[in-house]
């Protein structure tokens, strides 16, 4: 057996970060993640880091080729390039879009998660990490003298030891699973999604976070542009929905086909992610559960590197006074993601409705041609958007209630429901 100050299980955001953290403060640490190529994204993620002023409890910006959180009093070196969002809109089976944002103020930066990983990775072993790859941290327990992990290798189980361990591997999370962490916890539904990251995309809204509507599409087509892996390389544009076949619709047979008509297919990619309730105790004796992998949903790239930064801390300090100092991490978890908050989830439940479950297509083409020349607050941040689009359905309501009472009831109804805390 090896002891370490503190293990970590998962190479994504949070766990990098906390790895380096912990280190630059003078721990000896294991990281520990299943890819061989821990910078290697194969999973469907959007990559954006949203800007809006207090979300996750931070105030998140950029400045040149840092991430600064000024709350919480931490930079992230990001040398990669980004795509300003400026604009997130809907469209309707019809055509009629309902736009946040007025195109012009920049509300979320969609970076190129690779670059992010890599010059975290880079850090952490510069700063003396250890690392093995190709590892899966399929348990974890407290003992006696701190905790012990076990560890699937390509050479078979070992068992390790430190004094602290932080789990940070995901929303499929197996830690958090052998701790008993999920017992409880409410599984709304599993998001199953493939994407196709293609580039010479001729899409007409730019800078745009797109959702495509209607019961064609079950509600579930996303798309947005992607920064290029290097600069002066070509920008990408991804294109997400809940089958291969529904893509392959979209591109190759749908009234958006003429978008990708010069496109070229760069890679493929894939995700199933449970959306759970959050877990409120993300904190057994010394091990901690961070971000995705407690998280409904998910954390965020800006609030992966929150969750990897406080651990770290609390976990050094905790090594250092042994004062119940990780009692901190968990306040940290519950007073800054809103998730976390009585309600919230509910709500951002009824949210995901607003358009799919609630609306047949006919409203959707009703309500969206009534809002489309409106202003709506520019969001990707799925606690307000809601908010931001029921006010701008209660902006035509009188309208509503004459030409279309059924569906007036509906949207009086979401106003009781969809809020932001």
């Amino acid at each position: 057996m090896v002891k370490y100050d503190i293990i970590v299980i998962g190479g994504g955001p949070a766990g990098l970060l906390a790895a380096k953290t912990a280190a630059e403060n003078g721990l000896t640490v294991l990281l520990v993640e299943q890819k061989k190529e821990i910078s290697k994204i194969g999973r469907c993620c959007a990559s954006m880091v949203i800007l809006d002023p207090g979300f996750h409890g931070e105030f998140v910006h950029f400045e040149g080729s840092k991430i600064i959180f000024p709350r919480f009093g931490f930079s992230v070196n990001y040398s990669g390039e980004c795509v300003n969002l400026t604009s997130s809109i809907r469209i309707s089976p019809s055509g009629y879009c309902l736009t946040l944002g007025d195109g012009k103020s920049v509300f979320a930066k969609v970076v190129e998660k690779e670059v992010l990983l890599e010059d975290l990775l880079n850090e952490a072993v510069d700063n003396g990490v250890e690392i093995m790859n190709e590892t899966i941290g399929v348990k974890a327990q407290n003992t006696s003298n701190g905790t012990e992990v076990h560890l699937k290798t390509p050479e078979g189980m070992v068992r390790m030891e430190s004094l602290i361990t932080i789990a940070a591997d995901g929303a499929n999370s197996r830690i958090a699973s052998s701790l008993g962490l999920n017992v409880g916890r409410k599984l709304f539904f599993t998001g199953k999604v493939v994407s196709y990251i293609l580039e010479d995309v001729e899409c007409p809204y730019a800078n745009a976070f797109i959702r495509l509507m209607g019961s064609e599409f079950k509600g579930g087509v996303y798309m947005l542009p992607k920064p290029p892996r290097n600069k002066g390389e070509p920008q990408l544009f991804e294109v997400i929905a809940p089958s291969r076949e529904m893509l392959e619709r979209i591109i190759y047979h749908s009234k958006y086909s003429m978008w990708f008509k010069n496109s070229r297919l760069v890679r493929r990619r894939a995700a199933s992610v449970p959306l759970y309730s959050p877990i409120l105790e993300p904190v057994v004796g010394k091990i901690m559960v961070i971000s995705d992998a407690a998280a409904w949903q998910e954390a965020e790239i800006q609030g992966a590197l929150m969750c990897g930064y406080y651990a770290a801390q609390a976990a050094t300090e905790e090594i250092e006074t042994r004062n119940n100092s990780l009692k901190k991490y968990t306040h940290f978890w519950n007073s800054s993601f809103e998730f976390c908050w009585p309600g919230v989830v509910e709500r951002s439940m009824q949210y995901f409705q607003l358009h799919g479950k609630m609306f047949n297509d006919y409203e959707l083409d009703y309500i969206y041609k009534l809002v489309q020349d409106d202003y709506i607050q520019g969001t990707v941040n799925h606690f307000k958007a809601g908010t931001y689009e029921l006010q701008a359905f209660l902006r035509h309501i009188d309208r509503i209630k004459t030409e279309r009472p059924e569906l007036a009831t509906k949207i009086e109804k979401l106003k009781q429901t969809v809020k932001y805390v």
